[in-house]
């Protein structure tokens, strides 16, 4: 797995991060949407990626989630790192997003192989992922509000699109 995006961060510290994941070739099999919800419809893999994620404060205690959503081709989350003053177990943001990804392939490649899941190249994810560290409220305000509308604004970029198409 690709390394956190700024080297000079110490991603086992106290702090929040937006994490982005994108799934192989950005096909859509984590779910879908439709014009008359802001909702994602998940798919079984979406399913998979939803209780991988909430599963996450178990399997690592210093973890704490916020807002998150499973898009069609591409997930984002909130995590909270080490925030609390009696974290005993500190773990780093690689090492969340590694075992993240490394069950919900795992989980993948099963339903495909055992359940005829739909196969996108035989990697449910792309390389890496995308974090970026959140300094401040303003800024996690601002991002917990792009997640949250993300399922809308997708029909708002399609029906944009269409239009620069037509006219």
């Amino acid at each position: 797995m690709a390394p956190p995006r700024l080297p000079t961060h110490d991603y086992s510290a106290p702090s929040a991060y937006l994490v982005t994941i994108v799934t192989h070739a950005r096909r859509a099999v984590l779910g879908c949407t439709s014009p008359s919800t802001p909702l994602v419809e998940l798919t079984e893999v979406g399913e998979l990626v939803l209780r991988c994620w909430l599963g996450l404060p178990q399997k690592f205690p210093a973890v704490a989630l916020d807002v998150f959503v499973v898009m069609p081709n591409h997930f984002h989350g909130i995590v909270l790192l080490n925030a609390t003053p009696d974290c005993s177990s500190p773990v780093s943001l690689l090492a969340v997003m590694h075992w993240f990804k490394t069950m919900t392939s795992t989980g993948y490649l099963n339903g495909v192989r055992e359940q005829r899941w739909p196969s996108v190249g035989g990697h449910l994810w792309q390389r890496g992922y995308y974090d970026r560290v959140i300094r401040s409220d303003s800024e996690l305000i601002a991002i917990r509000e792009y997640i949250v509308g993300n399922p809308g604004a997708l029909w708002e970029r399609a029906g944009r699109m269409r239009r620069n198409q037509i006219g």
